[in-house]
């Protein structure tokens, strides 16, 4: 049918990333692989990404331990959420693969600074005998998000609405932390 449009293409690739032989089907709408043409010769930029969001991550899980150190807890923990926030936005509405990158990496330097800062934030608040258990308590709320990612992949399968949605987490939690 002609009103229909099409999210999947079928782009042809050899063993050596060159589109000449064999098939890759690629999902232009659900990923930004295919949204940006990271396919067959270009799949490492897709891997990439993920490498500058863990190295952003560990820039700003260093840093923001100095920062926090110097100006405190809370307001280091208010800067890196709305990082984390901004530059997820910026990740999931830009149609540039340059800025997609770069706002990923950026996403990271929050989303690190904000579990340095949140982690000890929390765990200072309470006495030494229960620190153990806060910091346990907040590795298994990581693991319930990293869950509850399947679940929200089968409601938004789009990677924008993903990023969208993930990005609203830091987002809220800025929220609360200016209460």
């Amino acid at each position: 049918n002609n009103t229909d449009l099409a999210t999947e293409l079928e782009l042809p690739c050899d063993d050596a990333g060159s589109l000449s032989s064999g098939v890759a089907l690629v999902d232009i709408v659900a990923s930004a692989s295919g949204e940006f043409g990271w396919v067959c010769g270009e799949a490492s930029l897709a891997a990439l990404v993920g490498t500058l969001y863990f190295v952003g991550f560990g820039v700003g899980a260093f840093g923001f331990g100095s920062v926090a150190d110097s100006i405190g807890r809370r307001p280091s923990s208010q800067v890196s959420a709305a990082i984390s926030a901004v530059f997820g936005l910026a990740s999931a509405t830009t149609a540039s693969p340059t800025v997609y990158m770069a706002s990923r990496m950026l996403t990271g330097i929050g989303i690190g600074g904000l579990a340095t800062c949140s982690y000890v934030h929390a765990t200072e608040m309470i006495g030494p005998s229960w620190q153990g258990v806060a910091g346990v308590g907040m590795s298994a709320i990581f693991s319930l998000g990293a869950l509850l990612l399947v679940p929200l992949t089968m409601i938004l399968p789009s990677w924008r609405a993903l990023t969208l949605a993930t990005a609203a987490a830091p987002a809220l939690q800025l929220a609360l932390l200016r209460c």
